[in-house]
């Protein structure tokens, strides 16, 4: 099953699902139960710790955890990916640079020139 953004593991579709099972008493008990009684070995609980900890140092993933970060924190600022690599390019461009892309970027909404930089 592909992965979906946002998503750990499960569609939208699964989690609904998932949530409606919860909601019965029962079964919550006895997902808790389960759940509980996979972590009382300690044994088991350590080797967890050491896979958890062997994953999150590797660098490809810390990248990728960066990354769905910056994303989350754009949406949740309304910004799209594209706006945030423009502003970034903005501010890593040379002043006369950004004098250059302004006078092209004018000429073109004016109608004055074809809008190509010298």
């Amino acid at each position: 099953m592909p992965r979906t953004q946002g998503s750990y593991k499960h569609t939208p579709e699964t989690r609904v699902k998932i949530a409606e099972r919860l909601a019965d008493p029962e079964v919550k008990a006895r997902h808790q139960a389960a759940a509980k009684a996979a972590w009382e070995d300690p044994e088991k609980r350590r080797r967890a710790s050491e896979k958890a900890r062997a994953i999150n140092t590797d660098p490809a993933m810390r990248a990728k955890i960066s990354q769905r970060t910056k994303e989350g924190m754009l949406a949740a600022a309304g910004l799209a990916p594209e706006l945030a690599a423009l502003r970034d390019a903005w501010q890593a461009a040379r002043p006369s640079v950004r004098a250059m892309f302004l006078t092209e970027l004018f000429a073109q909404v004016t109608g004055e020139a074809d809008g190509a930089c010298p």
